[in-house]
């Protein structure tokens, strides 16, 4: 029933939002009672909050698998994550729009399970680039940590716009990001 409850929710989530969306709607859409709802979460925001956790855990659990390989270069990493980012949507879509769009209405103490996943995501993303630095893989002086915002962003706000059945595959999106993430734009 909690599986439930939450596939609800999420639909309904993306569909309204999060604030337009009741706690009656989700039951009533169920055919439940609002005490079941309440057998399984205390409040709509601990499903959110629920959704937020499982999304990141993936990310995160998915990125350390990654950077565990020591077979692999930091270019490889890289592109790794990036295509784990753009990824992650295909089958997660609806998460991932209810992930980015409806953060702001998790409480501070949900917030605060979830930042510090988050943060270790991006932190090990910094590392990656300052690895490659140091192998002289990518050019030096850049400054690593804002590069590493600038992939997250970019890869984060495809969620507006990617779609796993739209013209431009998930494959595609990764090399064209990746590419101008290690090449830019300049040509030669």
């Amino acid at each position: 029933m909690k599986e439930r409850i939450t596939a609800k929710a999420l639909e309904l989530f993306e569909q309204k939002g999060f604030a337009e969306t009741s706690i009656r709607e989700i039951v009533d859409a169920l055919g439940i009672s609002k005490g079941a709802f309440y057998h399984y979460f205390a409040a709509k925001d601990e499903i959110l909050s629920h959704l937020h956790m499982a999304y990141i855990d993936t990310l995160v659990k998915e990125q350390a698998d990654t950077l565990r390989d020591a077979s692999l270069s930091s270019e490889e990493k890289l592109r790794r994550i990036i295509d784990l980012l753009i990824r992650n949507i295909e089958p997660n879509g609806a998460n991932a729009r209810v992930f980015f769009r409806e953060m702001r209405h998790l409480s501070e103490d949900h917030l605060a399970a979830i930042i510090p996943k988050r943060d270790q995501f991006l932190k090990q993303l910094h590392e990656v680039l300052d690895e490659g630095v140091r192998r002289g893989v990518f050019r030096s002086g850049m400054n690593t940590e804002l590069q590493a915002l600038a992939i997250i962003g970019a890869c984060n706000w495809s969620y507006q716009w990617f779609r796993p059945d739209g013209p431009i595959p998930a494959h595609a999106v990764t090399a064209s990001f990746y590419d101008l993430f290690v090449h830019g734009l300049k040509n030669g």
